[in-house]
């Protein structure tokens, strides 16, 4: 049992446990949300990130292209000796070509002949990049087929030491066509892929078809002219180890000058 001093000390715990009012809940701080980006916001900065990129690229090739064109600026002497004396080469040789008569190398039951131009023409005279320019070689390594008269059989004396050429089979004709032959059409240049674009253009003189075309190559026919002139000159790939003897005619062992069929077996290598 319980004396009156036990009741007023368990009186007294039992008010302090269950009658003492709670302390007020106070919630700590709230941490940071996180941070959100707009989707919009992302998208521009991956495109200016990707501007950033093409920007660099082009400012690097623009400096590698600065860097090449700074070896041009000063020649050594030596390079301006050696471009006066290959212009002064040329022009005793055009000089002596065109005054003594020569014996023209193209036996006269040939009509076509097939050149292919394997040299540069830096520090070569004027009068050759025009003959060249005029033949549509432009640039190394290209082939034209071009007929056989006096005139041509006399430029092609001229340019003996930039070009090779000889009489094409033909098997070497067709390969060249069908294999690397492009067109000009209005000013474009159009693979040779579609029979209709050749009868659209020499439909009117019965050319209907890529075989006629070779056909009229080969029989150097009344519109050779306009097919020559119609089609672009073929493309040629460098021989395995480039060109060792290009500046040695080819009655010497080189790889210029008339070389007669054996142009056939030169293209089966570069083609």
């Amino acid at each position: 049992c319980f004396d009156d001093r036990n009741l007023i000390i368990f009186s007294s715990l039992f008010s302090f446990l269950f009658e003492k009012e709670m302390p007020d809940y106070e919630p700590t701080e709230q941490s940071e949300p996180l941070e959100r980006r707009v989707e919009n916001v992302l998208k521009k900065r991956k495109k200016s990130d990707k501007v950033a990129i093409i920007k660099a690229r082009k400012a690097a090739d623009a400096r590698k292209r600065r860097r090449k064109k700074r070896h041009g600026w000063f020649k050594r002497a030596e390079q301006f000796v050696k471009e006066k004396r290959r212009s002064a080469a040329d022009n005793t040789r055009i000089n002596r070509l065109t005054r003594n008569k020569y014996k023209a190398p193209v036996d006269d039951a040939v009509s076509l002949l097939l050149v292919a131009r394997v040299k540069g023409v830096n520090g070569s005279s004027p009068k050759i990049v025009k003959l060249l320019k005029m033949l549509h070689l432009s640039s190394v390594n290209t082939a034209v087929f071009v007929k056989r008269t006096e005139s041509m059989i006399r430029i092609l004396q001229l340019l003996n030491p930039y070009v090779i050429y000889g009489v094409p089979s033909l098997k070497t004709t067709r390969d060249l066509i069908y294999k690397h032959g492009y067109g000009k059409i209005d000013g474009r240049k159009v693979a040779l892929n579609d029979n209709a674009k050749i009868e659209e253009c020499f439909g009117k003189h019965n050319i209907i078809c890529i075989e006629d075309l070779v056909n009229e190559i080969i029989t150097t026919g009344a519109t050779f002219k306009k097919v020559s002139s119609f089609l672009v000159p073929f493309p040629l790939q460098p021989p395995m180890g480039g060109w060792k003897k290009k500046g040695i005619h080819f009655l010497d062992e080189g790889e210029i000058g008339f070389v007669g069929d054996k142009i056939n077996t030169f293209i089966e290598k570069v083609c």
